[in-house]
């Protein structure tokens, strides 16, 4: 699959201002069926785990901008060993243009960039289409995990081995 960006998005570090943004993109209803943790948080409790993970050295979290440079979305890399998990949410009205796309190969090539980790999973749930297509567009491949009978995850990886 290609890995062309769509033309004008861009990635930048979060701040912490963005605690409210990204709490609505991550428990907004359609985000958080996807997630692997459905469970409310209070945005006190997001807060407080957000200003954390943004002095966290094993954490990245980047603001998706789209060409005109209004804030759409979330990427963020989990740092564990040569590896990071990646996740990701977009505001409703960003969905469907190719912008996670665009986030996610951004935000991998950054952070091989810039850091110790050599490759970039994904896990998502096997009944969110949308998530699956875009990290494949992104270049991501599926990786076998042997007996994954009852799992509702699909395992992803970038780059592929």
């Amino acid at each position: 699959m290609h890995r062309t960006p769509v033309s004008g998005i861009t990635l930048r570090a979060a701040l912490s201002d963005d605690a409210r943004c990204v709490w609505e993109w991550r428990y907004e209803p359609e985000s958080r069926a996807a997630s692997s943790d459905t469970g409310a948080v209070s945005f006190a409790d997001h807060k407080r785990w957000f200003t954390a993970r943004l002095t966290d050295l094993q954490t990245r979290i980047y603001i998706i901008l789209d060409p005109d440079q209004v804030a759409v979305g979330y990427v963020r890399f989990a740092l564990e060993g040569d590896n990071a998990v990646i996740s990701i949410a977009l505001d409703p009205s960003a969905r469907g243009h190719g912008i996670g796309t665009a986030a996610i190969v951004i935000g991998c090539d950054r952070v091989l960039a810039e850091s110790s980790v050599t490759r970039v999973t994904a896990l998502i749930k096997a009944d969110n289409g949308r998530s699956t297509l875009a990290f494949i567009k992104a270049g991501f491949a599926f990786v076998p995990l042997g007996d994954t009978e009852g799992t509702t995850d699909h395992h992803l990886e970038y780059p592929p081995s």
